[in-house]
């Protein structure tokens, strides 16, 4: 089923399990170090991590909640009692267009950005996940020819009066 509704993500998936993940997130720039603080136990000083990516710094703002569940990297989300609501995975760049493939053709049968993003949020994260979505969901050509777009606006009606006084 899912080599007819997302064929391109169905090929990287079916190669993917912990050890696959875990080497992926090591080889990325901006995670691999993530997942040497956390092997480690503590987390670099800011004046070392400041001039590095975005991506990294995020990851490090967020060192508390991170874990690692069978080897591989996740960020843990929490809703507003303080309880942990699920377990993100820390998606390393060359995985990112598989998954976002994944939920929009699979998961989400191209139902737009608003369906999506929950879908992908429970899931997965990475650094500006959400603006890459949104570009993703703007280039695809099924997504973009069903897409209402935004009523134009209609001037104030005014009574006309017709016939003889």
């Amino acid at each position: 089923m899912l080599g007819r509704t997302a064929p391109n993500a169905a090929a990287m998936v079916n190669g993917w399990n912990p050890e696959k993940l875990k080497q992926c997130q090591l080889d990325d720039p901006d995670i691999g170090p993530a997942l040497g603080w956390l092997e480690a136990g503590s987390r670099p000083d800011w004046k070392e991590v400041k001039p590095i990516h975005p991506a990294l710094r995020s990851l490090w703002r967020q060192f508390d909640s991170l874990v690692t569940l069978n080897g591989v990297l996740h960020r843990v989300f929490y809703d507003r009692n303080g309880e942990v609501r699920y377990y993100q995975v820390v998606i390393p760049h060359e995985l990112k267009t598989a998954v976002l493939e994944l939920i929009r053709c699979d998961v989400c049968a191209h139902f737009g950005y608003a369906k999506c993003v929950r879908s992908l949020q429970e899931r997965v994260w990475w650094y500006s996940y959400k603006q890459d979505l949104h570009l993703f969901i703007r280039c695809c050509r099924l997504c973009s020819a069903y897409t209402r777009k935004k009523v134009p606006k209609q001037a104030c009606l005014n009574p006309q009066v017709l016939g003889s006084v």
